[in-house]
């Protein structure tokens, strides 16, 4: 949360409330296409519940991709609201929040497996698109919404990439429906002190909403990508959920080159998340499968995970040994391998114990490169 602080303070320097500054512009070679749609979900047991009923009911979910449509307008990065809340948590005038803009486009056409690069200026050399890229799964920090990763999602867009990013309604502060069909409002407060038995909640909810997002199948993964509003698509995703159909009838499917989107092949997944996040990314590829010898974990109904990614997060699957004392249980770590997984930290001072993620590079049989 201090890096967006510092990020957000760099992008405004100097700038008045009236002026629009660009959040970020994406690198690659294609231009950004958003969506965005709330799913039915039940997540029992939830203390994060907008209604107060210790049940969840939804999820929300924004997908990132590319597109060929040119930007005709900027779109502002936060609404009114999370600019007030996010303001005073950061100590930045919630106007000048309210200047960060976006060249994000709401629901733009997408790609079909053979369009051309038609951006000369970003990168005139790039061939068209191979079929088969995987899609890409994001899972935010504790009490994080996913518009604060944007500059990371709308780059691995611009590069060709499918993102699906999830968030929890009720944990975050606030979340704004793109649609204008409101919001969900939270009772946590921003960077809020969550208790260790709380955050493992949050993470056994970061790894079921993946679980039930990815259970979905690529045709309706795909339908998320297109033109649809949140309310129309609302009655056939769950519906969706509901089906009863084979790890093989769900997973068999993938682009066709006919449709937009085609290109990317969405019977197969990267995934990564930041903090909490990145401890779930570890646990639902965990839960698709896991070669340790101790472990009998497989989940048919699951797309193959191909590789993930933990930024800057504690490892939950024994969380309460995180000193490395021995004295909590001892849980086994799941074996990864032979799919790459990448652990990314940032310098922390003082540093702090985390014997979770020597104990999880020591459960992996592949191999291990220490590159910082």
């Amino acid at each position: 949360m201090r890096n967006l602080a510092v990020a957000v303070t760099l992008a405004l320097f100097g700038t008045t409330a009236s002026a629009e500054v660009l959040l970020y512009k994406p690198t690659g070679p294609y231009y950004v296409t958003q969506n965005q749609h709330v799913l039915n979900h039940t997540t029992p047991d939830d203390f994060t519940a907008p209604d107060g009923s210790g049940v969840g009911k939804t999820m929300l979910v924004t997908t990132y991709g590319p597109t060929l449509s040119v930007p005709q307008r900027t779109r502002p990065w936060v609404d009114a609201t999370n600019a007030d809340i996010w303001g005073t948590a950061l100590g930045i005038p919630a106007s000048l929040l309210s200047s960060l803009v976006t060249e994000l486009q709401w629901q733009a056409s997408g790609l079909s497996t053979t369009t051309p690069i038609t951006n000369p200026g970003t990168c005139p050399a790039t061939p068209p698109l191979t079929p088969h890229r995987p899609a890409i799964l994001f899972l935010p920090g504790a009490g994080m919404p996913c518009f604060a990763y944007t500059a990371y999602l709308s780059e691995l867009a611009s590069w060709g990439y499918t993102v699906y990013a999830i968030d929890h309604p009720g944990e975050p502060p606030y979340l704004e429906f793109l649609d204008g069909s409101g919001g969900a409002r939270s009772a946590f407060p921003p960077l809020a002190n969550w208790t260790f038995p709380q955050f493992e909640q949050i993470y056994a909810h970061r790894v079921a909403d993946a679980a039930a997002l990815l259970r979905r199948g690529p045709e309706c993964l795909r339908s998320l990508v297109e033109q649809q509003s949140s309310s129309e698509h609302f009655a056939e995703a769950e519906q969706a959920e509901q089906q009863q159909q084979s790890a093989q009838q769900y997973y068999s499917l993938s682009g066709d080159g006919d449709n937009d989107n085609g290109h990317v092949d969405l019977s197969t997944f990267f995934v990564f998340g930041h903090s909490i996040g990145g401890a779930a990314s570890a646990g639902i590829m965990a839960q698709q499968h896991s070669s340790s010898p101790s472990s009998t974990t497989s989940d048919p109904s699951l797309p193959p995970l191909l590789a993930g990614a933990n930024i800057d997060g504690w490892f939950f699957f024994d969380i309460w040994d995180l000193h490395g004392n021995g004295s909590a249980s001892t849980k086994p770590y799941p074996d990864l391998s032979p799919r790459p997984f990448l652990e990314i930290a940032g310098q922390h001072d003082p540093p702090g114990p985390d014997a979770t993620w020597t104990n999880f590079s020591a459960a992996q049989s592949g191999w291990l490169r220490d590159v910082g």
